[in-house]
């Protein structure tokens, strides 16, 4: 079938060509990329853990969280050790779960219950300066823009209905200082019901809309469920935006269904289909890859910003990627013991 393509303008000297193409299902094959290669062990975590431990630094590295040594830890793109950046304790003397990534060669770590932001001198390691924002603990900084505002995600007044679970967004604050203003992009509403007290989603695999934050603080990207698709397909809507929330492109991805059995006794149907997006992730070099976990294997789909499908590729079950950096990928491989390992990948 050949492609359609559409033309359309945001009204603020914007205008972006879309291109809907419907690919075979026999095109639609998956890359394996292998297990990858080690580069070192996630201290102190066992099972799953979130994405947000680990980061893709400069000149292919890669940084996270190290609790015992009260560090970020940040490493070359063969494993060394390059630094440490000592990471304040909150006033009740506990280190917390917190975000962090690269601005250039500044690294930046947020404390969300803290609610400070502070910069790290990558070359040296050290501390220049720490923003305070005790107002607002609801927000997580994403990533730090060209011009240094930071690109917030959370729930924001704004769009608080009493009685209705929270609506997610992404602000870009004025300065480094935390303040969020209106979001300019909401990430859209699902389906998938949330239990109130945690946030988290009832069912895991119940089609949800996600949103991501380039690392270079350039522009976000909003994951959605397509509805009315073709037989033997499911598909996702993948919208690119400015900071000021304009679209700039927009992409329908289809992908083969897969199928998920449930375990015997479960309730409903006996088999549910995998969401073509489970989780979802930015990277460096300004492409966007849709995570599917849960089957055999789990399966990628990578979106450029212009709306364009450049790759499928597949990992063994147990490695989630996470970052990129390039043309190399990092990922969470969780060993039988439960032990984390970093791995890379190169594409």
């Amino acid at each position: 079938m050949p492609a359609r393509t559409f033309l359309w303008c945001t009204g603020l000297r914007l205008s972006v060509a879309l291109t809907l193409t419907a690919v075979p299902l026999a095109a639609q094959s998956y890359t394996p990329l292998g297990a990858g290669a080690r580069l070192g062990v996630l201290p102190e975590r066992t099972g799953r853990v979130s994405s947000s431990e680990l980061a893709a630094a400069p000149r292919d590295g890669f940084s996270y969280f190290d609790p015992a040594n009260r560090s970020i830890a940040h490493h070359d793109g063969t494993g060394r050790l390059i630094r440490r950046f000592l990471v304040e304790p909150r006033p009740d003397g506990r280190l917390a779960m917190i975000a962090h990534g690269w601005y250039g060669d500044v690294l930046w770590v947020h404390d969300p219950r803290a609610a400070t932001l502070t910069m790290f001198e990558g070359a040296t390691g050290e501390r220049t300066a720490t923003f305070d924002e005790s107002r607002n603990n609801l927000v997580q900084v994403e990533a730090l823009t060209p011009r240094g505002a930071a690109v917030l995600r959370g729930s924001f007044p704004s769009t608080r209905v009493v009685g209705r679970p929270p609506q997610y967004g992404f602000a870009v604050s004025p300065g480094l200082g935390l303040s969020p203003e209106k979001p300019a992009v909401l990430i859209p509403p699902d389906a998938c019901e949330p239990i109130r007290r945690t946030g988290q989603v009832r069912d895991p695999w119940c089609p949800r809309s996600l949103g991501v934050v380039s690392p270079s603080g350039e522009w976000l990207a909003t994951v959605r469920p397509a509805e009315g698709t073709t037989a033997g397909r499911d598909a996702v809507w993948v919208t690119f935006h400015s900071l000021r929330g304009d679209t700039i492109a927009v992409a329908k991805v289809e992908a083969p269904v897969q199928e998920r059995p449930l375990p015997r006794g479960a309730a409903g149907d006996s088999v549910r289909h995998l969401p073509v997006a489970t989780s979802a992730f930015a990277t460096r070099d300004g492409t966007v890859w849709l995570v599917q976990e849960g089957g055999t294997v789990n399966r990628y789909i990578v979106v450029s910003t212009t709306g364009a499908v450049i790759g499928r590729y597949s990992t063994p079950a147990t490695v989630r990627l996470v970052a990129g950096t390039g043309l190399r990928v990092l990922g969470l491989r969780t060993r039988p013991n439960g032990e984390v390992e970093i791995v890379q990948i190169g594409l």
